[in-house]
């Protein structure tokens, strides 16, 4: 990952990563062009520092090429229940994610890429 840039990990959230490169939530989602602060996936590569050291013109270009920040992500609905709501908000703290209402045995699969995993 190129020097100024930050490739997000599992479990990562902005907040974290503004805090750990102290720099502000809201600045990190204009300088990535972020829709939505609580939306960052793992391999997604963020800019996190304003001044980045110049690189001859090689370098940029391979660099470029090699890494292509990911800032729109396409998700599915993880159940076919029509009846399902949201029942908890993402909130950062004590909400990493959604909660959505169901049914014991009900059929659950992925909102994008990966494993569910509870």
């Amino acid at each position: 990952v190129p020097d100024g840039y930050y490739k997000v990990r599992p479990g990562d959230t902005l907040t974290q990563i503004a805090k750990r490169y102290g720099q502000n939530v809201n600045t990190l989602v204009a300088w990535n062009n972020l829709p939505n602060a609580s939306q960052i996936e793992v391999g997604q590569v963020l800019r996190v520092r304003r001044h980045v050291a110049p690189r001859s013109t090689a370098t940029q270009q391979r660099q470029t090429t090699a890494v292509t920040p990911i800032n729109r992500l396409n998700l599915q609905w993880p159940t076919d229940n029509a009846s399902s709501s949201i029942i908890q908000r993402y909130n950062g703290t004590t909400s990493k994610g959604i909660d959505i209402a169901g049914t014991q045995g009900q059929q659950i699969r992925s909102a994008a890429a990966g494993t569910v995993i509870y």
